[in-house]
């Protein structure tokens, strides 16, 4: 294709350079036509009339040349129309047309193969009945080109004096079942398939409008010849030899692969991730990213909290961090201890009434060794850590 064109304007550039124009065979045949003087001399006017001839011979040959060098012209740019949409499939917005009617190719294949059948029924109908009394139905290529004219909305109606009443009946049945029920059902085809399309473009996470493609795309080719980066193509292979993987793309990933090992160093490959998050946003990231990604955004907002609480630069927050990491261990370890204190005072407490209570039961004589059962209803819980026993249930949850 690039051959062809580059062929036909080499051609082009040289029939206008050497070629003789219409205007080099007039000229001279004026003169000549001028120049007769005498109309009686017979060799004088045979010598003119031969020029004329040789002249419409020369010029007729011209314009077959350029009628030529046009229809060639007019199928280049055809091609080159439908190698730009073609072409446009680079992005899927862009897409569109292409991929609604690759889309709609089969309902629209089926709905032709009715449509054209009923068309041209019409038409000779229309060529039978009416051909011999009106122009606008006398040929086949003259009555093709009417009904086409009656398809977009062009009706060729005339006086109703002038029509009779099957040309009439024609006129409404062609009306109703081409022009609105067709029509419209191929509208009807053409607006499904780009419903379908547009949808398939919304699930779509990783396009966006095609000006931020471009720009990105020149950016990314700019980033990457000053920091390292490999080529799309190369990152690209990547991804497909890891398809089947399980696990998220990381840094070290590319920084290891055998394919994306241009990388000079791992802080590299983090800042072709950042850009390409930057770009396309959290759809890009899988679980594990998605929880680095929030320690990120957590550590973030810890620095920028420290920072207007202090109003210190970014590079002393970390030692900053630090020190309240430091003073909070030894906070929960004051409390902690301060816990541990107080449930062991409470468990002496228990115990030291628990005590007294079994010590004044006995000395009063309430209970004996032999008759007595509730001494030990109150000695077994404590000894074996369960039972009904309120005193060891509180003991218990206090260990």
């Amino acid at each position: 294709m690039s051959f062809t064109w580059i062929a036909f304007g080499v051609y082009s550039i040289v029939r206008k350079a050497f070629d003789e124009s219409l205007l080099s065979f007039i000229m001279p045949l004026l003169t000549q036509f001028l120049g007769v003087q005498d109309t009686t001399d017979t060799n004088s006017v045979q010598q003119t009339i031969n020029s004329y001839f040789d002249a419409m011979n020369a010029m007729l040959t011209q314009i077959e040349i350029e009628s030529t060098v046009m229809a060639v012209a007019y199928t280049l740019i055809m091609l080159a129309l439908a190698r730009l949409i073609l072409y446009m499939s680079v992005h899927p917005r862009i897409d569109v047309i292409s991929r609604t009617l690759m889309n709609a190719a089969d309902d629209i294949f089926h709905f032709l193969v009715v449509f054209s059948f009923v068309f041209f029924v019409f038409a000779w109908l229309a060529h039978w009945s009416f051909g011999p009394d009106k122009e606008a139905w006398s040929t086949y290529q003259i009555l093709i080109n009417t009904c086409f004219q009656m398809l977009v909305g062009q009706f060729p109606f005339g006086d109703e004096w002038t029509e009779d009443v099957l040309q009439k009946v024609w006129y409404y049945t062609f009306t109703f079942l081409i022009y609105f029920v067709s029509v419209n059902i191929l509208l009807a085809i053409i607006v499904e398939a780009f419903l379908r399309v547009k949808a398939v473009n919304e699930l779509n996470t990783s396009e966006i409008n095609a000006a931020a493609d471009l720009v990105a795309l020149l950016t990314r080719h700019v980033l990457g010849a000053i920091r390292g980066w490999p080529s799309n193509r190369d990152l690209l292979r990547h991804l497909r030899l890891h398809a089947m993987s399980a696990s998220d793309v990381t840094p070290l990933e590319l920084k290891c692969s055998r394919i994306t090992c241009d990388f000079p160093s791992q802080f590299s490959a983090d800042q072709l991730i950042d850009f390409y998050y930057n770009l396309m946003g959290p759809d890009i990231l899988g679980s594990a990213g998605t929880l680095i990604r929030e320690k990120q955004m957590m550590r973030l907002r810890d620095v920028r909290f420290v920072m207007s609480l202090f109003g210190v630069r970014a590079s002393r927050v970390p030692a900053i961090l630090a020190c309240i990491t430091k003073l909070q261990a030894t906070c929960r370890m004051m409390m902690a201890r301060k816990l541990v204190a107080k449930k062991l005072q409470y468990r002496r407490k228990v115990e030291g009434n628990r005590q007294g209570s079994k010590n004044a039961m006995l000395g009063n004589g309430w209970f004996s060794e032999e008759t007595q059962p509730g001494r030990r209803w109150l000695q077994a819980p404590v000894r074996e850590g369960v039972g009904s026993n309120p005193t060891g249930i509180i003991i218990n949850f206090l260990k």
